[in-house]
């Protein structure tokens, strides 16, 4: 499932959970960000046919006064794709860090060659040993 796809199940998921419409959702990004916002552009992002930039990501994470990550992960029972589940446990480890690397990496993913989407899944999965391996040494320490 590509990022734009995924952000806008989130961003539909947020909206309805608020008991928002589409043209309350476009008046209060409007209010937030002083840009110019319409129902139909909501609608391209909850269905994944419009692009969000990054400060456009960041806003509606605001809005929604939720963590970035929130809005990128799939929703449980939506994961096609092995790796988000790995992101995910990135996500919830203290590794603040490098999981903000890898959002801004699939907020700019257009521009990227499919090597650097095989370089990005070697990433995920080393962080992702480093992460689990770590947690193991810890439990491993505290048995002792």
């Amino acid at each position: 499932m590509k990022p734009e796809k995924i952000i806008g199940l989130n961003i539909k998921r947020l909206r309805k959970e608020r008991g928002w419409t589409q043209p309350v959702l476009a008046e209060k990004y409007a209010e937030l960000s002083g840009d110019s916002c319409s129902y139909k552009y909501i609608s391209g992002i909850e269905t994944g046919r419009r692009w969000l930039g990054k400060t456009t990501f960041y806003r509606f994470a605001e809005l929604f006064e939720v963590e970035p990550d929130e809005l990128l992960l799939p929703p449980p029972g939506e994961v096609k794709f092995l790796a988000w589940e790995k992101v995910r446990f990135i996500m919830q480890s203290d590794n603040r860090e490098l999981f903000m690397k890898v959002v801004d990496i699939f907020l700019n993913y257009r521009y990227v060659s499919s090597e650097f989407w095989a370089g990005l899944q070697a990433l995920i999965e080393a962080a992702h040993k480093q992460i689990f391996e770590q947690k193991q040494m810890e439990k491993e320490v505290k048995r002792q």
